[in-house]
């Protein structure tokens, strides 16, 4: 889970074989907004594209401020991409990737 906005909730969700390793690069993956009373999903989007063989987790942490989801994303390299996504229709408002370590 990454946020709570209301009565959604914002969830990275995987698409495949169960596994009890956590991120697995064989399932599809989705950033979805779900209504909490009816479980009816209000949006989904693809998170950012990862390169074959990557085993790195898209999203180190997520919070929501008002209508922004405010997420740290991780690249296949390491690197780290602070991006705002708007919390009514998930649409990416900015992302600027960080300099340095």
């Amino acid at each position: 889970m990454l946020g709570v906005s209301g009565a959604t909730v914002h969830v990275v969700g995987g698409h495949g074989r169960y596994s009890t390793e956590g991120f697995r690069k064989d399932r599809t993956w989705s950033l979805l907004a779900v209504d909490s009373r009816t479980g009816d999903i209000r949006w989904t989007r693809p998170p950012p594209a990862r390169p074959d063989g990557s085993e790195r987790l898209h999203f180190l942490t997520a919070q929501v401020r008002g209508t922004y989801l405010v997420l740290v994303q991780q690249s296949a390299a390491g690197r780290l991409t602070p991006a705002v996504l708007d919390t009514r229709t998930g649409r990416r408002l900015w992302d600027t990737p960080l300099d340095g370590e």
